[in-house]
């Protein structure tokens, strides 16, 4: 670089030499390479949780990958990427879902309908303690049938619904006879097969609770855990009336403090 020079001594052998002179820099020259100097400072701030981190959040807290991880990375407290609108819903009700709530009397702040939700949905996890790998087809019913070999374990997840309409046995014929295997087959090829998890009981350390159950606003009534599913093999083929399948904390739907509804 022509704006540094490096003088240089030589001393001969045995000769006192002088010593280097230390570099010296020549003023820069317009035109020519010229240097100057910059300063970059970068913050390092350490995290302290309770817990594992899960990682970097956007504006809206959250998690953020890939390209998206630049939502969360700031320079003078401007973000590198913008975040776009949430994903995520709002806990805001609509208009609709207002007048629903209102119109079922439903008392969401009544610590008693907590106490109903949680005995629930314990009950719920303890179906397969209540029959074969917690089918609804295995459990007690005053219809007869045997277990629908096509029904799902409720494990992790619960039936509370299993509707067949398939109208053939495993040979591929049809047989709508009452000893045809699988058992559980529609009666006529325009019905349904249609079961439903009857008998909710919550038999904890506290209280029981029993939790009635309701088809097309009607009350359905004798079932216990010698009667605990719904069988019906001739369900016509259509929308169930009303949309209306409901478990309630009380025999009269609407002082029910406790609604768990399903729309067929």
């Amino acid at each position: 670089m022509k704006h540094l020079l490096k003088k240089l001594s030589i001393a001969g052998a045995g000769g006192k030499g002088s010593k280097p002179k230390p570099p010296i820099y020549k003023p820069p020259v317009m035109g020519e390479l010229q240097y100057g100097a910059s300063h970059s400072y970068a913050e390092t701030l350490d995290l302290l949780s309770d817990g594992p981190i899960e990682g970097i959040v956007n504006s809206h807290g959250e998690l953020v990958d890939g390209l998206n991880i630049l939502q969360g990375i700031y320079l003078d407290d401007t973000p590198v990427a913008v975040t776009s609108k949430s994903a995520k819903r709002t806990n805001s009700l609509t208009s609709l879902e207002i007048d629903t709530i209102n119109s079922l009397n439903l008392e969401l702040d009544n610590p008693v309908a907590a106490t109903y939700l949680s005995k629930f949905f314990q009950e719920l996890g303890k179906v397969t303690d209540r029959s074969e790998d917690g089918k609804i087809t295995s459990l007690e019913s005053d219809t007869s049938g045997g277990i629908e070999l096509f029904e799902d374990p409720s494990f992790p997840d619960v039936v509370m619904v299993f509707l067949r309409s398939q109208f053939k046995d495993l040979r591929g014929f049809r047989s709508p006879n009452a000893n045809s295997n699988p058992k559980a087959l529609p009666l006529e090829k325009e019905n349904y097969a249609l079961f439903i998890r009857g008998f909710i009981q919550y038999r904890g350390p506290s209280s029981a609770q029993t939790f009635p159950w309701y088809l097309n606003r009607e009350l359905q009534t004798d079932y216990d855990d010698s009667n605990a599913a719904y069988r019906n093999n001739k369900q016509p083929k259509g929308t169930v009336q009303n949309s209306s399948l409901i478990w309630g904390d009380t025999t009269t739907l609407e002082s029910s403090k406790f609604l768990f509804s399903l729309s067929p």
